[in-house]
């Protein structure tokens, strides 16, 4: 076991002096004194890492914009080690052929750990692979689709699986019908709000 010694935040005990014991990749202990094969003093706080629920790596289709090394590589330096990124690339994750391609593009690029989420489309329930591809998830997104068949994808997605369905609240048929306000407005409106 590989020990670390240094300040970290316990919850309802504030920051304190720890030892944090890692076996194979996995925190197997927390104590005040743990002794371990390595000992390494932290000179620092000791914080977890974090994983980021949506991300745009736009590989395939715009790596230009941003890839899965570049993206990666950037959410490693931000102490994030898992991404989970929208299917809204070029070509749409949308089928096992562009589930399979981003994962392979992923899998040779990411320096972290990764989930892809798969994009909604007609008659996706239907689909011999609907139970079996390994998505983190599936998105619905509004556009070139009316509120009704909105509502409706996503009911029987939903209906179907258990994995989570991420959806895309600005729907266009109903942003025309919002006046709009000066995000100084917003702010001073919430305030007024607000206990």
């Amino acid at each position: 076991m590989e020990v670390f010694e240094g300040k970290a935040w316990i919850s309802g005990q504030g920051l304190i002096d720890t030892c944090i014991g890692v076996e194979q990749g996995k925190i197997t202990a927390v104590k005040k004194i743990l002794k371990g094969d390595k000992q390494t003093v932290v000179d620092g706080i000791i914080l977890p890492s974090a994983l980021d629920m949506h991300v745009h790596f736009r590989d395939p289709g715009y790596p230009n914009k941003e890839d899965w090394k570049s993206g990666s590589e950037s959410a490693a330096c931000g102490g994030v080690t898992a991404v989970v990124d929208m299917p809204n690339t070029n070509p749409f994750t949308s089928d096992v052929e562009t589930f399979n391609e981003k994962v392979s593009i992923a899998s040779s690029k990411s320096v972290v750990d990764f989930g892809i989420g798969v994009n909604v489309e007609k008659d996706l329930i239907n689909k011999s692979w609907f139970d079996t591809i390994p998505s983190a998830f599936w998105k619905l997104y509004p556009y070139g689709i009316s509120s009704e068949q909105y509502f409706s994808y996503a009911k029987e997605v939903l209906g179907k699986t258990k994995k989570p369905l991420v959806i895309h609240g600005e729907h266009p048929d109903h942003m025309h019908n919002e006046p709009l306000s000066k995000l100084s407005d917003h702010t001073q409106n919430r305030l007024v709000a607000e206990p």
